[in-house]
């Protein structure tokens, strides 16, 4: 059937491998423009090889994988066609998040006005961000349940960056760090990290009764990122922010805009505190009936045996004793 909010994500994998193009006889970084090694591995593999900014840098990536096993036999494939691909013209492939030795202003831009676009923005920091990468993708659907498993999985990424660590090497130098690639990327600020960072930050402020320290950290998310949900995510809380600030009109400007499926239970519930504070009791109750609506419509996409149920009857309970709070207070005219 069809995948929905609420139900156990798919967990489906992507995985997009980032390899250096060297020269066989110098192990220096060379640009594989000349070799044409884009336009012929398409030829092979279609859409699944692509260049990057640097032209000594080619991206291959799997199709969306059920599970590990076949993400795994589809990487090895990519490899195989790649490592031929390159012998075949006279250039040779390796992994690592830098180059040892290759000096960054040396290398040229791809030929894209993607490309050409960064760098005329970011000029030297574009142009310094001459790193590789592994990227695995997964695949979960609810966007609410996204945020919650990314928040829970930061607590390993120091872990997982410990043991994949191979970048100790920049312009010929021992950097003394273990992934200097982290370093290199930390300049480059066109990534979602930092905006999930004040989410986070903001969500502590708030608990912490800091709501003024909280509203500027979710203003900047909401304003800066180019992530629909993220921002999404941002707007909905800052408007709970307003509402604690007793600010309802600001709180309800934020909600002005009509939310994905994946946050429409949230919004509706929010509009209804933000209602109920201001003494409009029938809009309050509108808003309540919507979010449980939404919410039923949830629960009857999630699976049997999804945790999603259980947390959906609870979030059910909490939306039954607000509309029944509402009957001993009257509705105004």
């Amino acid at each position: 059937g069809k995948v929905g909010a609420g139900m156990r994500p798919s967990f489906t994998l992507g995985i997009e491998e980032e390899f250096q193009t060297v020269d066989p006889v110098t192990r220096d970084l060379r640009s594989h423009i000349h070799a044409e090694i884009i336009a012929k591995g398409k030829m092979q593999l279609r859409e699944r090889i692509k260049p990057e900014m640097h032209q000594s840098v080619v991206e291959v990536g799997t199709g969306i994988c059920k599970n590990i096993k076949e993400a795994k036999e589809e990487v090895f494939e990519l490899r195989r066609h790649m490592v031929k691909l390159a012998y075949d013209n006279d250039l040779r492939l390796a992994a690592a998040g830098t180059h040892p030795f290759a000096e960054w202003h040396k290398q040229d831009i791809f030929p894209d006005d993607r490309y050409k676009t960064i760098v005329e923005d970011m000029q030297q920091v574009a142009r310094a961000n001459l790193i590789f990468g592994l990227h695995v993708h997964v695949g979960i659907e609810d966007r609410e349940t996204m945020v919650h498993l990314m928040n829970a999985a930061r607590y390993f990424l120091p872990h997982i960056l410990a043991l994949s660590t191979n970048s100790p090497f920049w312009m010929g130098r021992n950097t003394g760090l273990k992934s200097y690639r982290c370093k290199v990327f930390d300049k480059f600020p066109r990534t979602a990290y930092a905006a999930m960072g004040a989410l986070v930050s903001a969500k502590v402020q708030q608990d912490a009764g800091e709501l003024k320290t909280a509203q500027v950290q979710l203003q900047w998310v909401a304003d800066n990122t180019n992530d629909d949900a993220i921002a999404a995510l941002a707007n909905l809380r800052l408007a709970g922010v307003m509402l604690d600030e007793k600010n309802y009109d600001g709180a309800l400007a934020r909600l002005a805009t009509e939310p994905s499926a994946a946050f429409l239970v949230r919004h509706r519930e929010i509009k209804g505190d933000i209602y109920l504070a201001q003494g409009k009791v029938a809009e309050a109750r509108l808003a309540y009936e919507e979010a449980t609506t939404a919410l039923e419509t949830k629960q009857a996409q999630a699976d049997a045996t999804s945790t999603d149920r259980s947390r959906n009857l609870a979030y059910q309970e909490v939306l039954r004793a607000k509309l029944d709070g509402l009957a001993s207070v009257g509705v105004k005219p």
